[in-house]
């Protein structure tokens, strides 16, 4: 409802001044009232930001999978570079 409209209502019981005032209140209390659609982006936005949140912990599931993958070749790589190094030394001579 206009403005305007809601002042020729308040004014059928009010005099112009409290008309005036009074409308004025309640179309600046209308504008900051939630509405319902409001809402129904919310619940859309909300329901984006759900789907995204999943997609995310499954790659993260992924990803973990995937560096337990790379520790455990990393300590294969670790233990054999050690042996090798073990082979290749070369003894060492005391000096008489």
């Amino acid at each position: 409802m206009s403005v305007e409209r809601i002042r020729h209502k308040l004014a059928e019981a009010f005099d112009h001044h409290q008309a005036d005032v009074l409308a004025e209140v309640i179309s600046v209390s209308d504008d900051q009232l939630v509405k319902v659609s409001d809402f129904s982006e919310l619940k859309e936005i909300v329901a984006d930001l759900a789907q995204d949140q999943h997609r995310t912990e499954v790659r993260m599931e992924a990803l973990a999978q995937v560096q337990q993958k790379t520790w455990i070749a990393v300590e294969k790589l670790h233990k054999q570079v050690g042996g090798l190094r073990k082979r290749c030394q070369a003894p060492k001579f005391s000096s008489y």
